[in-house]
């Protein structure tokens, strides 16, 4: 079992008594996130809501993935069971890499849960769907790659690639899936309050993932001239041959831009964070109703990222290395009742333990 699920398992446990039913379980899992974040001393990137929530909970600095590609990373979390040589790597499945292997939302379920998937969860919305979930895995009916600007069309229509990599319309935040992935978790939040009953609610977002579709109000968070760019772009010393950057964004149209030119450098690191501060928000949204229909004092509440990402260090983009920005993911938990354990406090001995959590886990 990893470190990442005993924490969680522990965190869960702890208040197996904290009502006739148990707490609820929001987990908030977000792709391509590193720890890119203001609670985690990011200078430049603007992420208000995580970092308030960070700020009455427990951050983790040194939390990384099994694996630096979203389908392992993801079967790895879910299961507890680590990777090998031929396990949980490639295009896996957790049912066929192993199967019968209980998936942590099938105990919540198996304990009387609700358990409910919303976006990306599983990276496969099938695997183990039939007992992980009480109810079919929601997706929103629409691509991760849904255009709304006129010129991605407009260059996409004599290319082969998957879609431009970077566009900033004028349109609503639920013009893509990640907002309605949002809206649809709020949605059953009213309604588990509704039904009283205790769940496991999943909620899956897709962005900072390539392409950079965002609406154009959180790019316009930022001047890309004032984006600073990797200050290290030189090769490791002593890497072996082998070690390079992810190539994922060579199947997007690049938009007329030579890769590695500094002004690549200010466009990927401005869509990275006009991404991030836009799936921020809807996490926003999503925390603010979990407050307003009175459930935050009975629920955990989990936002984890599978895997790390290079922002042009190393002149490298994206994962699938196993080097320290590759590897590394935000893991924010609170527990209620367990605000002395937030981020930024010097853990005394025990303070922590009996919040289910090891301790030095800030450190």
């Amino acid at each position: 079992m990893s470190l990442i699920h005993r924490v969680l398992i522990g965190a869960m446990a702890v208040l197996s008594g904290f009502a006739a039913d148990g707490p609820n379980v929001l987990f908030i899992a977000i792709d391509d996130l590193r720890p890119e974040l203001g609670c985690y001393g990011s200078p430049q990137v603007q992420t208000p809501h995580i970092d308030r929530f960070a700020a009455e909970a427990l951050r983790f600095d040194r939390a990384y993935c099994q694996v630096p590609i979203c389908m392992g990373s993801r079967a790895c979390l879910m299961t507890g069971i680590l990777p090998t040589a031929t396990r949980f790597v490639g295009a896996c499945h957790v049912e066929k890499d192993t199967p019968g292997v209980a998936t942590l939302p099938e105990v919540f379920r198996k304990a009387g849960y609700a358990t409910v998937s919303n976006g990306k969860i599983f990276h496969h919305t099938d695997d183990t769907a039939e007992r992980s979930w009480s109810e079919k895995p929601w997706k929103p009916g629409m691509s991760h790659m849904q255009s709304h600007d006129p010129e991605t069309t407009r260059r996409l229509s004599k290319s082969k690639q998957r879609g431009r990599i970077f566009e900033g319309p004028e349109v609503a935040d639920d013009a893509y899936p990640d907002g309605l992935v949002a809206r649809k978790t709020i949605e059953d939040l009213r309604r588990f309050k509704e039904q009283g009953k205790p769940f496991f609610l999943a909620c899956g977002f897709i962005r900072p993932h390539l392409p950079f579709y965002a609406p154009k109000r959180y790019w316009d968070l930022y001047d890309r001239e004032k984006i600073e760019i990797a200050g290290n772009r030189h090769r490791p010393q002593g890497a072996p041959k082998a070690l390079r950057g992810s190539r994922e964004f060579s199947s997007y149209h690049l938009a007329d831009y030579e890769v590695n030119s500094g002004a690549w450098h200010r466009m990927m690191r401005h869509g990275y964070y006009a991404s991030t501060s836009y799936v921020d928000k809807l996490t926003g949204d999503v925390l603010a109703e979990l407050d307003q229909l009175g459930l935050a004092e009975e629920t955990v509440v989990v936002i984890w990222g599978d895997h790390g990402w290079h922002l042009g260090e190393h002149d490298f983009w994206g994962k699938h290395n196993t080097m320290h920005l590759a590897t590394r993911v935000p893991l924010i938990i609170r527990v209620p009742g367990k605000s002395e354990c937030r981020w930024g406090t010097r853990l005394q001995a025990g303070a922590c333990e009996d919040a289910g959590f090891p301790l030095g886990a800030t450190g």
